[in-house]
């Protein structure tokens, strides 16, 4: 009896390798499949993050220099070297504004030959009243492909009605274009 319990428990004591075998190959294919679903959503995560942050960053440009056209006196017909570069008025990709103070602020595309994306932005500069050259350059926004300025009337120092059309580049190679028009509220002296 004895040796019969000891053969009993001891055919009972562990599992067979055909066992371990089958156990471990679901344990691999349902690890398998929770990776790759973990993956997945990290994955489209990163795309959508990316592409609201190109939308936001478009938004808040658009915004931003229409909230300061709202304030400016008027548009000025006027060119300026920032850095070693030409800015003018007769490029469409910038815009100057003569502001109640006395002081010109100008939104302009920086956007230097060969520079990638991410170095192509929108900036902002301000000319104080008196002074002779534009300082406080700011980064409004990056990651833009285009920025354009059309205006209601010939010549720009007449217009009332600024359009502002912003577009902003994914690393997905989205296009998001944003335009609106703003208008000049403080009457002209």
């Amino acid at each position: 009896m004895k040796g019969l319990m000891k053969r009993f428990f001891r055919e009972e004591a562990g599992y067979t390798l055909v066992e371990i075998l089958i156990t471990t190959m679901i344990l691999v294919l349902a690890l398998g499949g929770a990776y790759s679903l973990f993956s997945g959503g990290v994955r489209s995560y990163k795309i959508g993050e990316a592409r609201m942050d190109v939308q936001q960053n478009v938004r808040t440009a658009v915004a931003q220099v229409a909230r300061e056209v709202k304030s400016a006196k008027q548009v000025r017909d006027m060119q300026t070297t920032i850095d070693s570069v030409l800015y003018s008025s007769a490029n469409s990709s910038n815009l100057f504004l003569q502001m109640s103070d006395g002081s010109v602020v100008i939104y302009y595309y920086y956007a230097p030959a060969g520079s990638s994306l991410e170095q192509k932005e929108l900036r902002r500069a301000v000319r104080n009243f008196g002074a002779l050259s534009f300082t406080g350059v700011t980064a409004v926004a990056y990651n833009l492909s285009s920025v354009q300025f059309m205006y209601d009337k010939t010549p720009i120092t007449a217009s009332r009605v600024i359009t502002i059309k912003i577009e902003g580049s994914g690393e997905d190679g989205r296009k998001y274009n944003l335009e609106t028009k703003s208008s000049i509220r403080v009457p002209t002296t």
